[in-house]
């Protein structure tokens, strides 16, 4: 039950890595003026990384619902029902409320203070960007391209949930 989980996280880690070197390659290139170029009126870029990378983030996030998919299964399988952790707002609240008048104090209000957190801070967009994925056909916004005051080019990353690409 446990390799499910190690094969999709290790492949996650790989195709995050996979990204990063994409952006940064290309960011230093297009930098270096290797794949672009600055005529005095247009700035021109020769390499396209849209569609590599679309397909990196869109994989990412579908490894990583895969092994969290499989968590949930392991922790049952050891006699752990962690499926609220996962589920939809209402659920999660409901079960939570459980948890806390079947356990009341000490380390569950620290666990769940901490479960609680996780869910918000990550586990929440994690979802809404697998969905929007999955669900809708989720492409990545355009990359676009900018100029310094010295002429330089620069590439702009979109923004995405709050968070820029290179950053996520």
């Amino acid at each position: 039950l446990y390799d499910p989980i190690l094969q999709n996280l290790t492949e996650a880690r790989h195709v995050k890595d996979k990204a990063v070197e994409l952006i940064k390659g290309h960011t230093q290139k297009v930098m270096m003026g290797e794949v672009s170029r600055f005529d005095g009126k247009s700035l021109h870029i020769e390499e396209n990384i849209g569609i590599d990378l679309n397909i990196w983030f869109k994989d990412f996030f579908i490894r990583g619902k895969i092994a969290t998919d499989m968590m949930i299964h392991l922790a049952k399988f050891l006699g752990y029902n962690i499926s609220f952790v996962f589920a939809e707002e209402e659920k999660f609240e409901k079960e939570k409320k459980k948890l806390l008048l079947t356990k009341p104090g000490g380390i569950t209000d620290y666990l769940l203070d901490l479960i609680t957190d996780h869910r918000n801070q990550w586990y929440k967009p994690f979802v809404k960007m697998r969905i929007a994925i999955e669900h809708h056909g989720y492409q990545l916004p355009e990359i676009k391209y900018g100029l310094t005051p010295e002429s330089k080019a620069i590439v702009i990353f979109p923004i995405i949930e709050g968070r820029n690409i290179p950053d996520l």
